[in-house]
């Protein structure tokens, strides 16, 4: 049976990153296995809690190998930390679904351009704002466009 973090042997005491509390190390030999949710939990503490930049992280690998010996936290910290990381998580998933919408309706209103050029000199198909706001935002996707082929022909 692989060592889980339920079922692993801990070793001498130590004090807890975080809260400072008393703690049993967890440090591991070269031996053992290396324990990928605590290497994460470490990284995601460093990086996003700390914000520790990546290249010093990348330094930290180098010279220190597996993170989840770099530092000991208690199981309350360690719960904290694993909490924040899933709610990050969650978190980015659900910004990944907010930018999908906003492309969707971005796309939505591009695709309408020709159906707006049509009706434009017509004032009855919307109020004078919602035509003012439509034209702000085409004639800023209109410039962006112009922008990125100017970037990548330059």
């Amino acid at each position: 049976m692989a060592p889980t973090r339920s079922n692993r042997q801990l070793r001498s005491k130590q004090t807890c990153f975080l809260c400072l509390s008393s703690t049993l190390s967890k440090k591991l030999d070269d031996s053992e296995e290396y324990y990928f949710d605590e290497q994460l939990d470490v990284v995601f503490l460093l990086r996003y809690c700390l914000k520790i930049p990546s290249s010093q992280c990348e330094v930290y690998l180098r010279e220190y190998g597996n993170p989840s010996t770099w530092l000991d936290v208690c199981e309350n910290c360690e719960s904290m930390i694993q909490e924040t990381r899933d709610s990050y998580t969650n978190a980015q998933k659900l910004l990944q679904i907010f930018k999908n919408g906003v492309k969707l309706i971005e796309t939505k209103l591009v695709a309408s351009f020709k159906d707006y050029a049509v009706i434009s000199d017509d004032n009855t198909w919307a109020t004078p704002l919602a035509r003012k706001i439509r034209q702000i935002f085409l004639h800023r996707k209109i410039l962006n466009s112009i922008l990125c082929v100017h970037k990548i022909t330059s």
